[in-house]
């Protein structure tokens, strides 16, 4: 979880539903959660940290899709 946690934005943003971002990498390495439900993702300015992402967790589908 902490690498999937170093690679998200870390904003702790809340708008994935998550009090914070850990608690959201956590979710995300049981697949209880996707990378599409972190809206700040989607952005440009995270493009390189999505493809990290999807490199890391080969099963968590693609923003989008």
């Amino acid at each position: 979880p902490m690498a999937v946690y170093k690679l998200l934005p870390r904003t702790n943003c809340r708008q994935c539903g998550e009090q914070t971002c850990y608690n959201f990498a956590l979710k995300l390495v049981v697949g209880q959660k996707t990378l599409a439900d972190c809206p700040a993702l989607a952005g440009t300015a995270h493009v390189e940290r999505l493809a990290a992402l999807q490199a890391l967790l080969p099963g968590a589908p693609a923003i989008g899709s």
